[in-house]
């Protein structure tokens, strides 16, 4: 594994590690070059004779999806393959549910209709591409929600009339049961690995065995009952039972979803219920003694209704002689029946999970506040005083860019300028996450364009301590030569303890 600061290719910089499989390494690097970040892919060269190198970026060079990374550039070095493809910002979905918690019915379909659309773009294209290592850790979430499929190390094109792969390959939990005794992946294949994602989804487990997606026990008894019929369908053990194209899938959700929408919005569901007629007796009088029964009570309700309304109208007309007799009594005030409230059907409180808090800070660039005027001039009286002037304003953000939770406050208030050296005025506070240092070669202020420039430190340290408790600290991160170019940038920053936390604070430029 290369350390933070290693140089790829003579441009690219390593900042860190993004994540590490069995067969390669992807990690944050910024081309030194033009400034901006890209993710790069190490794929070892003891898989040279494994499985052909050049099989990933043949394949994703010709793919147009949003929901596909790019490959821009591939070279070797140290007999490693380097591929540097798009970095897509946001968590994996294993991530993103082992941080949250499993999801909700309506959120699965959701993420469930954006990966069939990516492998309906890949089945069918001509050959049609297949996939094999659907999974969790495949999936990334960006901040807009969005779903795109990451690590095509194994996919592979389809060749009608071959009876199995060249080599078995795939994740435990996830790989099609076919797949282990070497028959050929094809569309089913992928299918399958889709219902174990949504079973993960939906549970925040992977499985042991396939047969534990078929019992109704494994799954949460809030989950709809159609997407659990459809997970099921999707990872048959069989393949021929399993659906025939994801097309299949999205048609059974798009019907789910439109079911919960309905179930939402109705505020009463009628059901006809059938009235059957009495049976039939022997007894031939019973007839007329009903009918007999049922004249008379209908006589006596229309007695009893004639007299409570003349006693209505008698006590009507006395009051309002009593009231005409006496003119200092007001007017009768009509009187309503208050209306029955309908009280509010108390929910059982739900699990909250944590999250952060973010909030995008506002810098506005017409606003600065004169803070000195700096002279690199050298000593003397015959100096002039006004050469190598610094000016060194402060930009005060409102609001201030800041990430937050109940253990940990990260906010970042002021931004200063000396000609093109950028000061950014961190202000943390340990709440109780434990000792944690902030990590300065992990530290970047990126621009609009995607233009990184890594922090520095004068006193030359590159762990700031930030211990538990000892209230607020403030901090002065270094950026040279940064260009505010665009309306916003962003401050990327690691902090490190038992787990690396990421931070990124938000600036829109007014």
């Amino acid at each position: 594994m290369l350390n933070p600061g290693h140089i790829l290719d003579g441009k690219y910089e390593i900042i860190n590690v993004l994540g590490q499989g069995g067969m390669s390494t992807v990690y944050l690097c910024r081309n030194n070059r033009l400034g901006n970040l890209w993710a790069v892919k190490e794929v070892s060269s003891e898989l040279k004779k494994k499985m052909d190198f050049l099989a990933e970026p043949n394949i994703l060079k010709n793919l147009q999806h949003s929901g596909i990374l790019r490959i821009v550039d591939i070279f070797y070095e140290e007999d490693n393959l380097y591929i540097v493809e798009d970095y897509i910002q946001g968590k994996t979905l294993k991530e993103y549910i082992d941080y949250n918690g499993p999801l909700t019915s309506d959120a699965v379909m959701q993420i469930t209709l954006e990966l069939c659309s990516i492998l309906d773009y890949l089945h069918s294209l001509n050959p049609p591409i297949i996939y094999r290592d659907l999974k969790p850790s495949n999936i990334m979430i960006k901040p807009d929600n969005k779903v795109v499929l990451i690590d095509f190390g194994i996919a592979r094109t389809y060749k009608d009339g071959q009876e199995g792969d060249t080599i078995i390959l795939g994740s435990r939990g996830y790989i099609a049961p076919e797949q282990l005794v070497n028959v050929q992946s094809n569309a089913q294949t992928d299918i399958y690995s889709l219902g174990a994602t949504m079973f993960f989804m939906l549970t925040g487990k992977s499985i042991d065995m396939p047969t534990e997606l078929m019992f109704d026990e494994n799954y949460p008894e809030s989950a709809d009952k159609k997407l659990i019929r459809i997970i099921k369908t999707a990872a048959s053990i069989v393949p021929t039972d399993r659906f025939g194209s994801v097309k299949e899938i999205m048609k059974e959700i798009n019907a789910a979803i439109s079911d919960l929408e309905y179930k939402k919005t109705s505020f009463m569901i009628f059901s006809n219920t059938e009235v059957k007629p009495p049976k039939s007796s022997n007894n031939a009088n019973k007839k007329p003694r009903k009918k007999t029964k049922f004249i008379i009570i209908t006589v006596l309700a229309l007695i009893i209704g004639l007299v409570l309304l003349l006693t209505f109208l008698l006590n009507n007309k006395e009051s309002k002689n009593k009231a005409s007799n006496n003119p200092s009594t007001p007017k009768a005030i009509e009187k309503t029946e208050p209306k029955s409230e309908t009280k509010p059907e108390v929910q059982p409180p739900k699990e909250v999970i944590e999250k952060d808090a973010i909030v995008r800070g506002i810098l506005y660039s017409k606003k600065p506040i004169l803070l000195s005027t700096s002279s690199n001039s050298g000593k003397g009286k015959n100096k002039d005083k006004d050469d190598n002037k610094k000016l060194h304003v402060q930009f005060t953000l409102n609001p201030a860019a800041s990430v937050s939770n109940s253990k940990l406050s990260v906010v970042l208030p002021q931004v200063q300028v000396i000609e093109d050296d950028v000061i950014a005025v961190l202000n943390l506070e340990n709440l109780g996450a434990g000792d944690i240092k902030l990590d300065l070669n992990k530290t970047y202020l990126i621009n609009g364009k995607n233009e990184a420039v890594k922090s520095y430190n004068p006193n030359s340290t590159n762990l700031l301590a930030i211990p538990q408790g000892t209230g607020k600290q403030e901090l002065k991160l270094y950026f040279k030569d940064f260009d505010f170019e665009g309306n916003s940038c962003t401050l990327k920053t690691v902090l490190t303890s038992r787990e690396d936390k990421n931070i990124d604070l938000y600036i829109d430029i007014k």
